[in-house]
C-alpha cells in the first residue's frame, strides 16, 4: 500500500474525463510548471526537512525496544500510516489518549486540534504493527 504510479493514474483519469469533457482539459499538474509567456514558473521549495527517526521511505520505523516514537509538530492534526494488526498506545501533548486498534493497513487519525499550534504525539506500537509514515493536517490559525 502507499503512494506511487502518479503519471499512470493521471493518464487513466484523463482518458475517462476526455470521454465526457465539453472542450479541452487543463494541463496535468503532476509535472512542475516550466513557465510561459507570462514569465518563469515559481520556484518550488521543500517546506521543511523530513524527520522520521529510524524510518525510511521503503521500510517501517524501527525504534529501540520499549521506546516510543515521539514527534513534535505544528499543525491542526496528525495521522499515521500503519500496517499489520494490533494496538498502538498513544499520547497527545503528554496526555494518554485512547489506543489505536490496527485491523488493516491504512491511515489512522492520531489527533485533531481546534487550531493550528505546536503539539507532540508519542506512539507505542505493539510488535505486530508497523509505522510507515506520519502526516499533519493544516489548522485554523489564531
Amino acid at each position: 500500500f502507499g503512494e506511487g504510479a502518479y503519471h499512470e493514474t493521471e493518464a487513466e483519469i484523463r482518458v475517462e474525463l476526455e470521454a465526457i469533457a465539453d472542450g479541452e482539459l487543463p494541463a496535468s499538474l503532476l509535472d512542475p510548471p516550466v513557465g510561459d509567456a507570462r514569465g518563469p514558473a515559481p520556484e518550488l521549495v521543500r517546506p521543511s526537512d523530513e524527520l522520521f527517526p529510524g524510518g525510511a521511505h521503503d521500510a517501517p520505523w524501527l525504534g529501540e525496544p520499549g521506546e516510543p516514537l515521539e514527534v513534535e509538530y505544528a499543525a491542526g492534526g496528525s495521522w499515521a500510516a500503519l500496517g499489520g494488526h494490533g494496538e498502538v498506545g498513544l499520547a497527545v501533548d503528554g496526555a494518554e489518549a485512547e489506543p489505536i486498534e490496527v485491523t488493516a493497513p491504512g491511515l489512522y487519525e492520531l489527533a485533531t486540534h481546534r487550531k493550528h499550534g505546536d503539539h507532540e504525539v508519542a506512539l507505542r506500537p505493539s510488535d505486530s504493527v508497523q509505522i510507515w509514515s506520519l502526516s499533519f493536517a493544516p489548522g485554523v490559525r489564531g
